[in-house]
């Protein structure tokens, strides 16, 4: 036979065939998949319509038999041919176990129960999305069955394969955390005082045979306020019973009643009527600083106590300082709004605290108080303050604390200050911790001092300042 012809050097490179196409796939060649796939829906079809046809005359479902769904299109190719076996799987053999032994018979699928039959903690959340399904298993209802399976669409990139941070969080508790949050925008003191009002106001309608209904009818305000006029409250007084109501209305979302001008025009007519009563509290004046600080030494148990109590004094003075803004009223009360050791730094010639939550603070924005040095070391602030200091106090305490770290309170400092005044021959009508801020507005007044200063000294935002003054 002659030979191959040998390529031509330097030509065009001799180009192959082209392979034929392969023919299109035949039952002969398809895959072990793909045949299993096809068994599983040829018995689920015959299971289907043997529980479909009834096993005897007059069996089956009221209505006539039920009507075979459609036949599963053949699917030859795709990425879903391990989720298909897992259905077809699935649906087979639930349709073997509700075949019984006398004979095919059409399964009645179980209805949920009603939602009032279900435990509350099983109930669905209607903000919340559905269970998930088990993975490779549809999402089946009981009510609503799925039709047969047509086509299992692939998790795309678009998709979302994992639950978010939200499914699941549980809703049941935002009642209690939002009322929580309310009562957190009011002061201790104040909630403690709230709520012995509205118990007083809940007693009151108790015993007059008044419904307890919210809103409050104007009535019930107005006769609780009858009762305690007559009980001699006054009428400021009055108003912080109708603040708490004010504040409960708000809080069940209802409205407020005791805005109702019937009920504000009775408060205006006492006032009216009533002279206000003048404030018996004493000025802690200049002239008590001196024969009160000279007694300490009889009345302390020590040096520490000594050196505590002048500081505390002179402070309480010069800065005009709130009982609450100094010390804790009790040993039990909270410590965290009176003044801290870590407030107090040293300047030239002065004393800086920083006060971090006050009256008019509530929000504790925080300001700082600064006590200049007096020419007379005996009554200077900034001096006893420094000697305090070099006792070396608990850092982590209050400001004022006692040598075993115990905070000085409120009680304890009224009682040391009365043996000390009482030791001293002055009359201890009228004077309470309160005076010392009294006796700073009076004092800074006294020695010509204008008003915008005095405000300054005390941290006055009005002319509240002038009810100090005596």
């Amino acid at each position: 036979m002659p030979g191959k012809a040998k390529g031509k050097k330097g030509g065009c490179p001799v180009k192959q065939p082209k392979r034929p196409a392969p023919p299109q796939s035949s039952s002969d060649e398809e895959d072990e998949e793909m045949t299993l796939i096809r068994g599983l829906i040829a018995r689920m079809e015959a299971l289907e319509k043997a529980k479909a046809a009834p096993s005897n005359k007059g069996a089956g479902p009221s209505g006539g038999g039920g009507v075979p769904p459609p036949k599963v299109p053949r699917r030859t190719r795709g990425s879903v041919k391990s989720q298909l076996l897992t259905s077809l799987s699935s649906r087979l053999a639930a349709l073997e176990e509700g075949l019984s032994p006398a004979g095919p018979g059409p399964a009645t699928p179980a209805l949920p129960p009603p939602a009032s039959e279900v435990p509350a903690l099983e109930q669905p959340s209607p903000l919340l999305p559905p269970p998930a399904a088990p993975a490779g298993q549809l999402p089946t209802d009981p009510a609503n069955p799925l039709p047969p399976v047509k086509q299992v669409q692939r998790v795309s990139t678009r998709g979302c394969p994992t639950p978010g941070t939200h499914v699941g969080l549980s809703l049941g508790t935002w009642r209690a955390e939002a009322q929580q949050a309310i009562a957190a925008s009011l002061a201790p003191s104040t909630r403690a005082s709230y709520a012995a009002k509205l118990e007083a106001f809940s007693l009151f309608r108790e015993s007059e045979g008044l419904v307890d209904v919210w809103p409050v009818p104007v009535e019930h305000i107005q006769q609780f306020l009858v009762f305690l006029h007559r009980a001699g409250r006054a009428v400021s007084t009055l108003g912080g019973y109708l603040a708490a109501l004010a504040f409960e209305a708000q809080v069940r979302g209802v409205g407020d009643s005791s805005a109702d001008p019937r009920v504000r025009r009775m408060l205006e007519g006492w006032t009216r009527a009533e002279p206000r009563p003048r404030d018996s509290r004493r000025p802690f004046t200049l002239d008590l600083v001196a024969p009160t600080l000279d007694r300490l030494v009889g009345c302390c148990s020590g040096p520490w106590e000594v050196s505590l109590f002048r500081a505390a004094v002179l402070v309480a003075f010069f800065g005009a300082f709130r009982p609450s803004e100094l010390l804790p009223r009790s040993g039990s009360s909270p410590r965290d709004r009176c003044l801290q050791y870590s407030d107090l730094t040293f300047g030239e010639g002065e004393a800086r605290l920083f006060l971090r939550r006050s009256k008019t603070d509530q929000r504790g924005r925080g300001q700082t108080v600064r006590l200049v040095a007096a020419r007379e070391v005996s009554v200077c602030p900034v001096a006893a303050l420094r000697h305090y200091v070099g006792l070396a106090p608990f850092a982590g305490s209050c400001l004022f604390s006692h040598s075993d770290q115990t905070p000085l309170t409120q009680y304890q400092f009224l009682a040391v200050l009365r043996r000390a005044l009482r030791a001293a021959g002055v009359p201890l009508q009228g004077l309470t911790l309160h005076s010392f801020r009294i006796g700073a507005a009076t004092t800074a007044t006294n020695i010509g001092l204008h008003e915008s200063a005095v405000q300054r000294i005390g941290r006055w935002r009005s002319v509240a300042v002038r009810r100090y003054v005596r």
